[in-house]
């Protein structure tokens, strides 16, 4: 990583300099860029943000030093620093793939160093209980090659709808030849994985279309049931109301 670093640090005294001597030829009266020394200090001090903001507000008489700082603002901001981060993180993908290669290459030393201080007869019989000459079974009735040990997963730990198992026809002897693959079997196992993909795109759209056009009804079943319990209470008033005025008029007759 201090290669990149040292790259990151030579790049950005290069703009530094670059930058302040084209701002020192250029005509100003502004007094932190009065030379290449001076403007090499103050576009350092603005790229380590100890730069005061209120000198900004001297720029304004000088547009062309305004966007010369500008400019190398964006250009250390944005470019430098994101160049910065992304050989970083590439350097960290090699650093730890190393790591794990130095793991490795210990516990193959640990194991080197164990082998002699095991018993023969204990090696025989842990060679037994691994069952190395079985084959392994790939799936419930689905057999598979020698030399191999077999473990269990949940079905939902890693789920793919790819299979990696080659599987060739034909006859299993050893002494036969590995078959060579297909040229046109890449392309149909690609329109395939494309087809597998349009279906399921498909089917999330149907499944979200039913889906609010369900709560679309409720809805509309909801506010009809409404109407319909209003329209009876309304009626049942009426009638209620037309009951009351033929009894009154009853009334009076008697």
């Amino acid at each position: 990583m201090t290669s990149e670093v040292s790259l990151f640090l030579l790049a950005l005294f290069g703009c530094t300099l670059a930058f302040s001597c084209s701002i020192s030829v250029v005509k100003h009266t502004q007094s932190d860029f009065k030379g290449i020394h001076k403007g090499f200090l103050t576009l350092l001090e603005i790229a380590m943000r100890m730069y005061s903001g209120a000198h900004y507000e001297t720029y304004e008489k000088d547009p062309t030093v305004l966007v010369c700082v500008f400019v190398f603002l964006f250009l250390i901001t944005i470019f430098l620093m994101n160049m910065l981060i992304a050989q970083l993180t590439c350097a960290y993908e090699s650093v730890y793939n190393d790591m794990l290669g130095y793991a490795r290459l210990e516990r193959v030393e640990i194991i080197v160093v164990t082998m002699p201080m095991v018993s023969p007869r204990n090696w025989e019989k842990f060679k037994q209980n691994l069952a190395l000459d079985d084959k392994t079974e790939f799936n419930v009735g689905d057999v598979g090659v020698t030399g191999g040990l077999q473990v269990l997963e949940p079905a939902s730990a890693n789920p793919t709808t790819k299979d990696a198992i080659k599987r060739f026809g034909g006859s299993t002897s050893v002494e036969m030849p590995w078959p060579a693959d297909d040229e046109g079997e890449g392309d149909e196992t690609e329109k395939f994985e494309r087809m597998e993909k349009l279906i399921q795109k498909a089917l999330k759209r149907l499944t979200k279309s039913g889906s609010g056009k369900g709560a679309n009804s409720r809805s509309a079943s909801g506010s009809g049931s409404g109407e319909d319990k209003q329209a009876s209470h309304s009626s049942s008033k009426e009638s209620d109301e037309s009951g009351a005025g033929s009894n009154s008029g009853g009334d009076g007759d008697n």
